[in-house]
């Protein structure tokens, strides 16, 4: 029996809760595997009808750094979840549950830690930068945990080639091993029941989908389509999430006279019959560190269009499943938007390259890959 302990801060509505909660659910499924999955607060309303299939424990772990020591109380109850749960396995998920799960060290255990963005506590100390609050506690924060890494041993989960460059450069040391594990969905649930078609050729409907914060860019978008609107197209783009941005977003799309082309249409959790009603996806996220929104899309039948964000360099292929571009350049956008609405063949042949592309990134497939992983780290 492996017992497999994850453990993220809360179930919000990101796609690291997304891929945790089904990778958990994939895994109940195998044989010899037992799961459990512990969150810091009650916080299980996002995703219901995942979180609902999974076994939940809340408990948070009590813990301080500052600068020269630790204050931690004495975690009574996540001690006991230990000493009951026995995991073998212990999967870590964002930097709270980091720095909070390896207060607690416990003997026997193998640590994972899976790096769904480079996390900027990390990153490598620079002088330049000494007298910043953030820095300074960024700081001891990462030497406190190299300091655990390196007695306990750690393995770290990277989803792209460009957090597992970070990591490399950032943290290393005896027993810690970095190995790529692409994110992966459920690709039945975006596969469209009705055979995908060419685009409707009276309005262009694309979709973006990401919170509304500073790296997702979503600013941009209304740029793009100004672009389609002044070469004549008619335009209709849906924008999926919520976050700190969306007024300003919302005002920008008032001022341009962009009520009837763009829809913002708040945080959805079961996103597939939007997709399925568009033709494209738009992205234009100066950083993103995967991209799981790109494999739901592209399951979809979508073709994407995207900045190039570095961590999604691994899911384009050029004029296969999308185009990638390098410049925040709204022209540049508009035209490879209409190159995909104009060329009915072009249009067909990627959208079901990008059908097929997109069953490599299934959960069943990943979850095979990540129990592997694990019995690797035991061995």
């Amino acid at each position: 029996m492996l017992n497999i302990l994850h453990v993220i801060p809360r179930l919000a509505g990101g796609g690291a809760e997304k891929l945790v909660l089904e990778s958990c659910i994939e895994m109940q499924k195998r044989k010899d595997i037992k799961v459990l999955l512990l969150i810091f607060d009650n916080t299980i309303d996002m995703y219901p009808y995942l979180s609902k299939q999974v076994k939940i424990v809340v408990c948070d772990i009590s813990f301080t750094l500052f600068p020269f020591s630790i204050s931690k109380s004495d975690n009574k109850n996540f001690k006991k979840i230990i000493t009951e749960f026995e995991p073998n396995i212990i999967h870590t998920h964002l930097f709270e549950a980091e720095i909070k799960v390896r207060s607690e060290l416990i003997s026997g255990v193998t640590y994972v830690s899976h790096l769904h963005d480079n996390m900027k506590q990390l990153d490598k100390f620079k002088i330049s930068s000494f007298f910043s609050k953030d820095c300074i506690l960024n700081f001891f924060q990462k030497r406190y945990l190299l300091g655990k890494y390196r007695k306990y041993g750690n393995k770290f989960i990277c989803i792209s080639e460009d957090t597992y460059k970070y990591i490399n450069l950032t943290v290393s040391g005896k027993n810690i091993n970095h190995s790529i594990i692409p994110n992966a969905i459920d690709v039945k649930k975006f596969l469209n029941p009705s055979k995908k078609g060419s685009p409707n050729k009276t309005v262009i409907r694309l979709i973006n989908i990401g919170s509304f914060q500073d790296k997702k860019n979503q600013i941009f978008l209304i740029q793009i389509v100004k672009s389609l609107i002044a070469k004549n197209y008619k335009v209709y783009l849906e924008i999926i999430g919520d976050g700190k941005n969306e007024q300003v977003i919302r005002e920008s799309i008032i001022e341009n006279n962009l009520e009837d082309s763009i829809k913002l249409l708040g945080r959805i959790f079961d996103v597939e019959q939007k997709l399925f009603n568009s033709d494209i996806y738009l992205h234009t996220a100066y950083y993103e560190p995967f991209g799981l929104v790109f494999i739901e899309a592209m399951a979809s039948g979508l073709p994407v269009v995207t900045l190039d964000g570095k961590g999604n360099r691994d899911l384009i292929e050029e004029g296969k499943n999308g185009y990638m571009i390098y410049n925040q350049d709204p022209e540049i956008f508009a035209q490879k938007i209409i190159s995909l609405f104009e060329n009915t063949n072009k249009y067909d042949e990627m959208s079901n390259y990008c059908v097929e592309y997109a069953k490599k990134y299934d959960i069943k497939e990943y979850v095979t890959k990540l129990l592997a992983h694990y019995q690797q780290s035991l061995n």
